[in-house]
């Protein structure tokens, strides 16, 4: 089996950040009180929130998606609980490729490329930066990751800190389709 040395480089890397954003964050939150609003949201997002990344490059190249592979395991099992809420941006989509029947019908935006493939998959492509369909938001590219990541942010806190009658209103929740 042959290693492609670029790829390699760019996994360890991407391990080598997510581990020291992690230990940063977990030192950062020591020294900062966290209360209200931020500490409601980050209580409510621990077990009710999943977001799917936009990595071109990795997803480029991982483009044969396995169905039973841990993302996709993860990923269906959040798409099979209302309470949770979805964020997949760019590139994410493509790990939802392998379970059409959970965007079948349901709007949603993806990267410009993406396009026929989220057709194909039976969602309705809308032409916005950030689409949110009841429990499930998508962003078009890592451009509009601060659209993006305020979206998701609003509804988790509107979910933990108004009640879940907003946080229903918001997502459209109970509403036909």
């Amino acid at each position: 089996m042959n290693i492609d040395p670029q790829m390699l480089l760019t996994i360890l890397g991407m391990g080598a950040v997510t581990y020291a954003t992690r230990v940063g964050g977990y030192a950062l939150l020591r020294r900062i009180p966290v209360q209200g609003r931020f500490k409601a949201g980050l209580e409510a997002a621990l077990s009710r929130l999943i977001i799917t990344p936009a990595i071109h490059w990795v997803h480029h190249h991982r483009r044969r998606v396995d169905t039973d592979a841990p993302a996709v395991t993860l990923l269906r099992r959040a798409f099979a609980s209302p309470g949770v809420l979805k964020g997949v941006i760019c590139h994410g989509m493509w790990l939802v490729s392998t379970m059409p029947e959970t965007v079948a019908g349901r709007r949603v935006t993806c990267h410009n490329n993406l396009i026929g493939d989220v057709r194909n998959m039976g969602a309705v492509y809308t032409d916005q930066d950030v689409v949110v369909d009841g429990d499930l938001v998508t962003g078009r590219s890592a451009d509009v990751c601060h659209l993006f990541a305020r979206t998701i942010i609003d509804l988790v806190a509107a979910r933990s800190v108004r009640g879940p009658r907003l946080a229903s209103r918001l997502l459209g929740v109970g509403r036909e389709r």
